[in-house]
């Protein structure tokens, strides 16, 4: 036997400790404390040691890991948790996550993993079609929240040739800080961020939006996006989508929303009613891996027209001519930041057909209440 192989007998064994050990962690989950945040000076005597020479026994590592890792993290699934944007995750997510990552499937070009990449296609489809997108428009799965947003940015900025020279960009105050981090990896300096000021409601405020426009226009400046919020991480407020997109469309703006773990509440009815205009975005940031219920990583990035990403990532280099040879499909390493892709969508692919989306507006429901 090779090194790095094991016998199918000790495959199996290894798997089914792992399974008992996940199955009991969720049914005693409750019971359980929420975790604990330990001092730097207790975890690395703990845990450091030098790179292992020798094996050691897998249920000993696994032990090792329970005893001394698992006590020493603050549990983001536990029902108890209300810090920041909680992340459930659902069991058949995981046991996606347990295929994708074993059978290593590869998603960035069609010539190699033509079936996850269609899997990955229908499931965008589907998110389109909940948030009243057309036909036209696309997008792709990424790690969450911060390069999704990333990538519909980009895409943005694609398309106003002066952007980055004297483009202006606008959001709240209560907008998450992955965007001003996106904007700056994507060229932007800090003079072309404008940061205005949330109104009681912690929304954008639109007559001081329209008023700075106006302003940044005749100073000389190309207002080109605004981003929205589809749910803050402070409060959970929406700004008014339906009056950005028709400011947006009459000064010829990008809209994106940043919908991380709000947007998904367009499932419900209450959703539907805060969510109204969203079917009017330019692009929209989504995390699976939040009200979806999906185990990390699951974001996507998606845009009104798919071939907008493409035009922002597409770069052909000789290693990856043969990939244009043969079958014509989609390339997703084409649209976005990575041409290394695992399977994210599987997940949720198989999470959606398990349960059927009823069950998933159930639990968001209870959610709510």
């Amino acid at each position: 036997m090779q090194p790095l192989e094991w016998d199918a007998e000790t495959m199996r064994q290894m798997g089914y400790r792992v399974i008992d050990l996940l199955v009991d962690y969720w049914q005693t989950l409750p019971d359980r404390p929420i975790g604990n945040r330990a001092e730097r000076a207790t975890l690395e005597p703990l845990l450091a040691e030098p790179t292992p020479t020798a094996p050691q026994p897998f249920e000993q590592v696994l032990d090792e890991f329970v005893q001394k890792v698992l006590p020493n993290i603050i549990k983001v699934d536990h029902p108890r948790y209300f810090a920041f944007v909680p992340a459930p995750n659902e069991y058949v997510g995981v046991l996606a996550d347990l295929l994708s990552a074993g059978m290593n499937i590869f998603v960035g070009t069609w010539m190699v993993g033509a079936g996850a990449t269609q899997v990955e296609r229908v499931v965008i489809r589907w998110l389109c079609d909940w948030f009243g997108l057309p036909d036209t428009a696309g997008g792709l799965f990424v790690s969450g929240g911060s390069v999704a947003n990333l990538v519909c940015l980009a895409a943005a900025r694609q398309r106003y040739p002066d952007a980055l020279a004297r483009g202006r960009v606008y959001c709240s105050d209560q907008t998450h800080s992955c965007v001003a981090r996106a904007w700056r990896i994507l060229g932007l300096r800090e003079e072309q961020m404008c940061v205005l000021p949330a109104d009681e409601q912690f929304q954008i405020p639109l007559d001081a939006l329209q008023a700075q426009i106006r302003r940044d226009r005749e100073a000389g400046w190309l207002p080109f996006c605004v981003v929205a919020n589809a749910g803050t991480t402070n409060t959970g407020a929406v700004d008014p989508l339906n009056a950005l997109a028709d400011l947006c469309a009459q000064e010829g703006l990008w809209l994106h929303a940043d919908g991380a773990y709000g947007a998904a509440a367009i499932l419900t009815d209450e959703g539907r009613q805060r969510l109204q205009g969203i079917e009017r975005l330019d692009s929209l940031a989504v995390d699976p891996h939040k009200w979806l219920y999906q185990p990390m990583m699951a974001g996507c990035a998606i845009v009104r027209e798919f071939e907008h990403l493409r035009d922002a990532f597409r770069i052909l280099p000789p290693y990856l001519q043969d990939k244009e040879r043969g079958a014509v499909g989609v390339d997703l390493c084409d649209y976005g930041v990575e041409l290394s892709r695992n399977f994210r969508a599987l997940k949720v692919w198989m999470s959606l057909k398990t349960h059927g989306v009823e069950a998933f507006r159930q639990a968001m429901e209870h959610n709510l209440r």
